[in-house]
């Protein structure tokens, strides 16, 4: 049987830290025992908790008019819900940490008359790789509607510090005049994104 030291407490003899084994020994914490800290941890190699330093969603806060047949950047002037690390401004959200992320946006499109959208497109567009589009596209020529809702999503993928990432949205109407993607306080189109690894 290994060795056992029985106590309730440990504490330095001098200096400001204490050492549990040395290079190379593995720490175990068994089944059903507790870890409880109520100070500060820097435990390498253990996962962080990213979602509060690189989380944020954004919606539009009133209807955007966009116009016909042309690819337009979203959310350049509209309300942030929250940024908290601070790493979206004006529709852009810029990589703060290379690793693994989330993105997803929904829109409300609005061809403002009945029967009038022919197509849509909506993206999320991001600098890597010479640009690259995480899209969704409707066509509705054989059964025209007026308004509509789409959603697109980067999925879980790979991201470098330094990546920008902007929402794009597309709508076609019949008539050829200017479209929405609509928009309020209570969100009709939005987006967000976060580290998740």
């Amino acid at each position: 049987m290994a060795s056992q030291i029985k106590v309730n407490e440990i504490i330095k003899q001098s200096g400001s830290s204490i050492s549990i084994g040395v290079s190379g020994d593995t720490v175990n914490i068994p089944s059903g025992a507790t870890l409880n800290s109520a100070g500060t941890n820097t435990l390498n190699g253990i996962a962080s908790e990213y979602f509060s330093t690189t989380a944020f969603m954004d919606n539009l806060a009133s209807a955007t008019t966009v116009s016909n047949n042309t690819l337009t950047q979203l959310f350049t002037s509209s309300t942030e819900r929250f940024d908290l690390g601070s790493n979206y401004s004006s529709g852009t959200y810029t990589i703060p940490t290379t690793g693994y992320y989330v993105f997803y946006f929904f829109a409300c499109l609005n061809s403002e008359a009945n029967s009038n959208l022919r197509d849509s497109q909506i993206l999320i567009r991001c600098s890597k790789d010479s640009g690259t589009d995480y899209q969704a596209i409707g066509n509705f020529n054989s059964n025209n509607s007026r308004r509509i809702t789409m959603s697109c999503s980067t999925g879980c993928d790979s991201f470098t510090a330094g990546d920008t990432l902007t929402a794009y949205g597309y709508i076609n109407s019949g008539d050829g005049s200017t479209s929405l993607f609509d928009g309020s306080q209570d969100p009709l189109t939005w987006w967000y994104g976060y580290r998740v690894y």
